[in-house]
């Protein structure tokens, strides 16, 4: 029951919402490629001489943003997805308890 809920939440994202996730994913993805290639690059042509040091921290920094980035935003879409699905649970018991109230009466 709770696929075809996530389902259903799901399909009610436009596809330029679902587009614009996994832009913004892409763009993650390049961003934290290019921190690693540039520490790769770093490493091969100036971690010898000790030279061009701003390289390994902004290096670093493109790498790691991206990933932590990510990790948080996972974790929050997870938690909403959670409260919601409690919150239409409560919300499905207590109509049926009004309806079960109504018949009572």
């Amino acid at each position: 029951m709770a696929e075809k809920e996530r389902s259903s939440s799901d399909t009610c994202m436009s596809s330029g919402e679902r587009s614009g996730k996994w832009m913004a994913r892409i763009w993650a993805l390049l961003v934290s490629i290019t921190g690693g290639l540039l520490l790769g690059f770093w490493e091969c042509n100036y971690h010898q001489t000790n030279s061009q040091l701003w390289m390994v921290p902004f290096g670093l920094i493109l790498l790691t943003t991206p990933i932590i980035i990510w990790f948080a935003l996972s974790v929050s879409d997870i938690c909403i997805s959670y409260s919601k699905e409690g919150q239409e649970e409560d919300d499905h018991h207590h109509h049926l308890d009004s309806m079960e109230s109504q018949r009572v009466k």
